[in-house]
């Protein structure tokens, strides 16, 4: 592998190790938001069954995006070939939870907001 190719390559885990990173921080920063909005919301918020989803959900996205740092951090780069870059199950299973938690949370909370307005 040439030396070029193994600077794309580690800046590229970089940057992916990176983005997992922020994930990580919005998915834990999301879930006490989740619990702000409960304690603070009306009595009876309405929507309920988001509550629990979106808490699953934004765990799971945390764990695995914690899970795809160690296996981002702990890959051997110079013995990678160049190849296209696939992404994992694990990475797919961390945005996928992320965007479905937050999904949860932003219509439970327009929802509640807009019905005490």
């Amino acid at each position: 592998m040439s030396q070029e190719t193994e600077e794309r390559v580690l800046e590229s885990l970089k940057l992916d190790h990176e983005t997992f990173k922020h994930l990580t921080t919005v998915s834990t920063g999301s879930i006490l938001i989740l619990a702000t909005f409960l304690d603070r919301l009306a009595k009876a918020p309405e929507l309920k069954w988001l509550i629990p989803l979106a808490f699953a959900a934004l765990m799971v996205a945390a764990y695995t995006s914690v899970v795809e740092m160690f296996r981002i951090s702990h890959r051997r780069v110079l013995q990678k070939r160049e190849r296209k870059w696939r992404p994992t199950l694990v990475a797919i299973l961390s945005c996928g939870c992320f965007m479905v938690g937050m999904l949860c949370l932003s219509v439970f909370v327009a929802w509640n907001f807009w019905r005490t307005a």
